[in-house]
């Protein structure tokens, strides 16, 4: 980290991790860290855990009222479900997901054991990794929709998914029927992904910044 990045991260509430090798092929490390380290300090203050990417944009209030049906100390994951290349299915990293206490739990100890064979550190793909990792350690796929089946979240912008602007991938990919237009998201969505920074700003305006 350079000089200035740690004068910058200073301003923000985060916390840097040190040692971490730059790089998306390395996106897996780093998740493993940052999960370690929300182990490490906060995981008797919180219920849930959350990995999002910077270009994700979250309704944390809509997310809350969502994890308040679920219980975490259940071994599960909420996210948006991938059906291919993981037995039992994947969320999208890009989506954003959730660890319950239990999950995380699960994926400290066996990062913790130095004869460690079931979870990668490092390399491939994170989100692929990580799913891989918590099924093997009994942790699942809870189902992240709405009453009317909509998705909460999203590994798109919010106007490709309203124009059905779907690449050929998700249609594969996707478990839950990709629909578009009114029917494409929950009214109560959780996140969007690939948000350029003056997208989420224009997000933030017309949905929190507006009063109703």
């Amino acid at each position: 980290m350079t000089q200035n990045q740690r004068r910058f991260a200073k301003r923000l509430p985060i916390a840097p991790i040190e040692n971490i090798q730059p790089g998306y092929g390395h996106l897996t490390e780093k998740t493993v860290l940052a999960f370690l380290f929300a182990y490490r300090n906060y995981f008797n203050e919180f219920d849930w855990f959350v990995k999002a990417d910077d270009d994700t944009y979250l309704f944390v209030e809509y997310l809350k009222e969502f994890l308040k049906l679920h219980d975490p100390l259940e071994p599960i994951t909420f996210g948006y479900n991938f059906k291919v290349l993981v037995d039992n299915g994947y969320h999208s990293g890009g989506a954003s997901y959730v660890l319950s206490r239990e999950a995380l739990q699960r994926l400290y100890r066996a990062h913790q054991n130095p004869n460690n064979k079931t979870c990668r550190r490092d390399g491939g793909m994170e989100d692929i990794e990580i799913a891989k990792c918590l099924r093997k350690l009994g942790v699942y796929l809870g189902r992240s929709t709405d009453e009317d089946d909509r998705d909460l979240f999203h590994p798109l912008a919010l106007p490709e998914h309203f124009l059905g602007i779907f690449p050929k991938w998700l249609e594969t990919y996707a478990e839950n029927p990709l629909k578009k237009h009114y029917n494409c998201c929950s009214d109560r969505s959780v996140s969007f992904h690939y948000m350029k920074p003056e997208e989420i700003y224009l997000m933030d305006f017309l949905f929190c910044g507006l009063n109703p």
